[in-house]
C-alpha cells in the first residue's frame, strides 16, 4: 500500500478511478456522449460558448484578469453543485470550458469536501494536464499528474491515453495534511447525537468507522474499529452521519456543541465534517497561490455550499452558483447560472474571451 506521506507519489485505487461515487455523491459522468479530448492545438476551443447570465446580462470580468496572461490566474472550482449537478453529471459546456482554461495555461485547482479516493473519477473526466486538488474541505492538499509515479507526464493530460492506446496512470502526492487530536470532539458529538455513526479519515484510503455506514455511502476503505479506537491518533477529519435525520435536524443538534475552534460543516444531507482550526478551502488556496507565485487579486473561486465560503471570501473574484445557499450568494461578487445550466462554462468563456 502506498505511503501517503508528503513527497511520495501514489496511484489512485484502480476501481475508483472511473467510477468513484456513492449514494451521497453519485458517480461523475458527462451528460451526453462527447467527442475526443481537447488538444493543445486549440488554445480557446470554447470561444463560441455563452458568457451571459440569466436575463441576458453579461458577466463582467474584473479588469485585472484581462491585463495579464491566463498563466498568471488561479481558478478554484468546487465539485458537487458547481462542476457536477445533483445527479453527478457535468455538462459538455462546463467540461470543455474547464479543459480550455487548463490548456490556456491557467492554474485550475479543484477544491472539494470529497476525500482523495472520491475525486479520482472526476479527475478522469476533466483530464487536466496538471494541478492541485484541495480535498476534505481544505484539510488535505494533493498535487496530481498523469504518467508513471514519480515521472514527468510529458505534457499529457491527467488520465489521457498513452501512445499504445492504454490509459496513463493517475498519480498524486500529498502536499499538506492539516491534522488535529479528535478524541475530545468525538466524545462531545457522541453526547450530542446518541447513536450516530462516526468515522475518521485515513488519508488516501478511506475511513475508520465506529460501525458500518449504510451501503454505498463511503468511497474507499471502511475499516470498522469501534468508537473508542477512533480518537487514538491525530486525523485530518472526523465525520458523523445520521441517515434518519435531515440536514437541518442534525444542524440543530450540533449547534450547541463546543467545537473548540475546529471547523465544521453540514452539507445538503445529514453529514457532518469536522476539520482542524487552520483548515478550510480558503487557507489551502492561499498556500497554493503562494507556492505558485499567483497574486491574490488574480484568483477566482466558485462554489455553492457553506464549505465554499472561505475560498469565495478569500479569492480576488469570488462567485457563487445560482443553486448555492443564500448565505453563500450573499458573500459572492457575482452569481453564475446553476451547474445544470453550465455556470462554470459561462465563467470560463467570459474569462477567456477577454484574455490577453
Amino acid at each position: 500500500m502506498c505511503d501517503t506521506g508528503e513527497s511520495e507519489w501514489c496511484e489512485f485505487a484502480g476501481a475508483l478511478r472511473a467510477s468513484s461515487g456513492s449514494v451521497t455523491a453519485p458517480p461523475p459522468r458527462v451528460q451526453s456522449s462527447f467527442p475526443v479530448p481537447l488538444t493543445d492545438t486549440h488554445k480557446y476551443p470554447y470561444s463560441g460558448g455563452a458568457s451571459d447570465l440569466s436575463g441576458g446580462t453579461r458577466l463582467e470580468v474584473p479588469a485585472q484578469f484581462s491585463q495579464v496572461e491566463p498563466e498568471k490566474w488561479l481558478v478554484a472550482l468546487d465539485i458537487d453543485g458547481t462542476l457536477l449537478g445533483t445527479d453527478g453529471s457535468i455538462t459538455p459546456a462546463t467540461l470543455v470550458g474547464v479543459q480550455s482554461l487548463d490548456r490556456a495555461g491557467a492554474h485550475v485547482v479543484i477544491a472539494t469536501g470529497r476525500s482523495i479516493p472520491a475525486v479520482a473519477g472526476v479527475l478522469e473526466i476533466l483530464q487536466l494536464r496538471r494541478g492541485y486538488v484541495v480535498c476534505s474541505n481544505g484539510a488535505v492538499t494533493i498535487e496530481v499528474r498523469g504518467g508513471q509515479a514519480g515521472r514527468s507526464n510529458g505534457g499529457r493530460s491527467l488520465g489521457e491515453g498513452d501512445a499504445t492506446g492504454g490509459r496513463s496512470k493517475l498519480t498524486y502526492r500529498v502536499v499538506r495534511a492539516r491534522i488535529f487530536a479528535p478524541a475530545q470532539i468525538i466524545r462531545r458529538l457522541v453526547q450530542a447525537v446518541p447513536g450516530a455513526l462516526l468515522g475518521v479519515e485515513v488519508v488516501g484510503q478511506g475511513f475508520r468507522v465506529s460501525a458500518p455506514f449504510p451501503p454505498g455511502e463511503l468511497i474507499g476503505l471502511q475499516d470498522v474499529v469501534g468508537l473508542e479506537a477512533l480518537g487514538s491518533e491525530p486525523v485530518t477529519r472526523v465525520i458523523l452521519r445520521t441517515p434518519e435525520f435531515s440536514a437541518q435536524q442534525l444542524r440543530d443538534l450540533v449547534s450547541q456543541v463546543d467545537f473548540a475552534g475546529l471547523q465544521w460543516d453540514i452539507g445538503w444531507n445529514a453529514w457532518l465534517d469536522v476539520t482542524s482550526a487552520d483548515s478550510g478551502k480558503g487557507a489551502a488556496l492561499a498556500d497554493i497561490a503562494r507556492s505558485l507565485g499567483v497574486a491574490r487579486d488574480l484568483t477566482v473561486a466558485v462554489g455553492d455550499g457553506q464549505n465554499d465560503l472561505s475560498m469565495i471570501e478569500w479569492a480576488g473574484w469570488g462567485l457563487a452558483m445560482a443553486n448555492a445557499r443564500p448565505e453563500v450568494q450573499g458573500q459572492a461578487d457575482a452569481i453564475l447560472p446553476s451547474a445544470a445550466q453550465s455556470g462554470v462554462g459561462v465563467l470560463v468563456n467570459a474569462l477567456l474571451s477577454g484574455a490577453k
